[in-house]
């Protein structure tokens, strides 16, 4: 079992209505992913579940998926990037600025990443060091 859960949306009144009165549905259960899933693809879970939690204001259930997503498949990219954005988001500025590093290690030619750098120097009082990333 990859630790991470497959996020349904839940099923509206509505829904639950038109499918008859067989299935008294008041809300989805999370999907556990299939036991016999592979490293990579017990990440590509988490990573998933952590895209949806950060799309509906996770952050902090996002940073987890993230961390998990990691674990199972060190080599996926773009983790790093979406971290350093939801620790920023937080104030964990030593955790972002570590992220920030990685992810700039990745996509070096990233000029999105660059601003998103520039941005978190831009809001720590430090315009130095945002110049040079936002140049």
């Amino acid at each position: 079992v990859s630790g991470c859960s497959l996020v349904r949306p839940e099923r509206t009144a509505k829904q639950s209505e038109n499918q008859g009165q067989q299935n008294q549905v008041t809300q989805a259960s999370p999907a556990e992913p299939p036991k016999e899933l592979s490293s990579s693809d017990a990440g590509r879970v988490c990573r998933a579940t952590a895209e949806q939690m950060a799309s509906h204001g996770k952050e902090l259930e996002a940073i987890e998926q993230y961390e998990r997503a990691r674990k199972f498949d060190p080599h996926q990219k773009g983790v790093a990037r979406r971290l350093a954005v939801l620790y920023d988001r937080q104030g964990n500025n030593e955790k972002a600025a570590a992220e920030y590093a990685v992810a700039l290690k990745e996509s070096p030619r990233d000029a999105d990443l660059w601003n998103d750098f520039g941005y978190f120097h831009y809001t720590r009082s430090r315009p130095e060091q945002a110049e040079d990333a936002l140049r």
